[in-house]
């Protein structure tokens, strides 16, 4: 896991803006999308399945957000990893507590945070193998 969570948070300032434009795309379709299965008998599981991994992202997005602010702002060699991440997240809460600046940060964050996730997820399926290993035969 902490592997996994390396990759998703170590994407470059281009890669953070079109992943937090996916997650902002992923915001507002899937819901529609899920609706849209939801009105068939043969959809219906997909449909629900849609839903409860969209609720899933959304709930781990601010953490992903919170540890990508701990490894972008405090990249000291000697501060730890799980410091890091907390003070990722005390930046992102105090950022919160501000009435009008909450909203856009809300926003920002939960973009953000389901993007890399997503972003992460198609780089890693782009990257498997379609036909298994390639294996070379011996000549006779």
């Amino acid at each position: 896991l902490p592997k996994k969570m390396r990759t998703v948070t170590s994407l470059t300032p281009v890669q953070a803006m079109v992943a937090t434009g996916i997650g902002l795309a992923a915001i507002m379709g899937l819901p529609f999308i899920a609706l849209f299965l939801l009105m068939s008998v043969i959809g219906a599981p997909l449909g629900i399945a849609l839903l409860l991994s969209w609720v899933i992202l959304m709930i781990l997005s601010a953490g992903v957000t919170a540890i990508y602010l701990g490894r972008t702002l405090f990249t000291r060699r000697d501060l730890h990893p799980l410091a890091a991440t907390m003070l990722g997240g005390l930046v992102l809460v105090a950022l919160l507590v501000i009435p009008f600046v909450n909203v856009i940060v809300l926003l920002a964050a939960v973009s953000f945070g389901m993007g890399a996730m997503l972003y992460a997820i198609r780089g890693e399926h782009e990257a498997a193998p379609k036909h298994g290993p390639k294996v070379k035969l011996a000549k006779v």
